[in-house]
Order: C-alpha cells, then sequence, then structure tokens
C-alpha cells in the first residue's frame, strides 16, 4: 500500500475509535496505536489491507493494551505495591499489599 493511502485509513480508523471512545481507555495509547497501524498497513497491497483491516485493527488494539496493562501491573508490583505469586494451578497472581499502602497513608 503507498505512504499516502496507509496514512488515509490510519487516520479513518483513528477518526472512528475516537467516536467511539476507544481511545478513553487508560491502557490504549493512541499514538503507539497509530504508528503501528500505519507501519502494518505499508507493506500490504490495497485487496490485503481491505480484507484484513479488521483482523489488523484487533490484533494492535490488543496488543497495544496487553503490553500497556503488563507495563502497569509490572510498575505496582516493582514499586511494592502488589504482590505476585502462583496458586495451586500454578497461574500468575496478584494481591495488593496493604501493609505498604497504609503505611504510606500515615
Amino acid at each position: 500500500m503507498h505512504d499516502k493511502l496507509a496514512k488515509e485509513v490510519t487516520n479513518e480508523v483513528i477518526t472512528e475509535f475516537e467516536g467511539n471512545l476507544l481511545f478513553d481507555n487508560p491502557f490504549i495509547d493512541k499514538f503507539k496505536f497509530k504508528s503501528r497501524l500505519y507501519k502494518s498497513l505499508l507493506p500490504l497491497t490495497e485487496l490485503d489491507a481491505l480484507t484484513k483491516l479488521d483482523s489488523i485493527v484487533n490484533n494492535i488494539y490488543t496488543e497495544v493494551f496487553d503490553g500497556n496493562l503488563r507495563n502497569t501491573i509490572d510498575s505496582l508490583v516493582d514499586r511494592g505495591l502488589l504482590v505476585e505469586s502462583k496458586n495451586d494451578d500454578g497461574e500468575t497472581t496478584y494481591s495488593v499489599d496493604d501493609t505498604i499502602i497504609f503505611d504510606k497513608l500515615k
């Protein structure tokens, strides 16, 4: 897809997302999403871009959301506000370390 069309399609998706308030989600970075979408469209043919657009958009939205959520959780764990552990099934779980939070409120 040529540069100008990739920009137009990207801007149309951004406008649609803004209208649907999808960028109001604190874990979605509009500029990160826009950049990734544009770069994903460039190597595609126009037909591929149009037929795969929904899938591309959904994948990028999920990747940006998951990455930002993971960074937030990691930051809270690093700061000691969340405690990361494994349950009996080996799944990662998180709990709030009340002592740190209450100590900061004193």
